[in-house]
């Protein structure tokens, strides 16, 4: 499956993430400037990283060049990527404006697109066009990815039973709908409840990405939080 490069770098991103910047002379001289550097201001897919004022780089950060650049975000498995450079900015904050690659986006996709994080809220159940009409079902979530969810309720699913899904995880994101297989179900209730795995299908590439960044939100939220205590 390709992966989508076409989301707004904030839904990995954010002001103030550290990163390790390296800027290299031009070819044959081995010597590199390396330092330490953080997210100043962002946009759909553009960085401000600032530098700092021991260093004067203006002459060196040529629009068109390249600087590697390396995420600190407290999750292991990130590697260098080589950012343009977009132009040198003096005024109030001395840093420069970067792109980075497509390949960042698509080598995050392609490593936490169905990462589960642990994470409660209600879902609403129903079943889908077609099918018998019923009364929606409410159950709560355990964990979620960007391919499916696991959730607990009082209800016995049937394998492959197709599901529609309502559920808000975040106030940040809008309502997700989604169509869902059963994968697994419980056939006897636990003290919690029946739980139920279910995959998601038919899903649509941005539904898919916006549930790929909350569960990358997430996990920055946690590993801030342990570092924290």
């Amino acid at each position: 499956m390709t992966q989508s490069v076409n989301l707004a770098l904030t839904e990995f991103l954010e002001v103030n993430n550290c990163l390790n910047a390296t800027l290299r002379f031009s070819a044959g001289n081995e010597k590199s400037i390396g330092f330490k550097s953080y997210i100043k201001d962002l946009t759909d897919y553009h960085l401000l990283i600032d530098i700092p004022d021991s260093l004067d780089l203006e002459s060196l950060l040529v629009p068109g060049e390249f600087i590697s650049v390396e995420f600190r975000l407290g999750i292991d498995g990130l590697p260098p990527f080589n950012a343009m450079i977009e132009r040198y900015q003096k005024d109030g904050i001395q840093g420069c404006w970067i792109q980075l690659p497509p390949e960042f986006k698509a080598h995050f996709l392609k490593r936490r697109r169905h990462i589960r994080i642990n994470l409660k809220f209600q879902i609403k159940i129903s079943m889908p066009v077609g099918q018998k009409a019923s009364p929606p079902i409410y159950a709560e979530s355990i964990n979620l990815s960007g391919g499916g969810i696991r959730f607990k309720s009082s209800h016995t699913f049937k394998p492959n039973e197709r599901l529609i899904l309502e559920f808000q995880p975040d106030q940040r994101y809008p309502l997700f709908k989604m169509e869902g297989k059963v994968i697994a179900c419980q056939s006897v209730p636990s003290k919690s409840g029946i739980i139920t795995s279910v995959q998601f299908v038919n899903i649509q590439r941005m539904d898919e990405d916006k549930l790929v960044g909350l569960c990358f939100r997430k996990e920055l939220e946690k590993s801030k939080h342990l570092k924290q205590e």
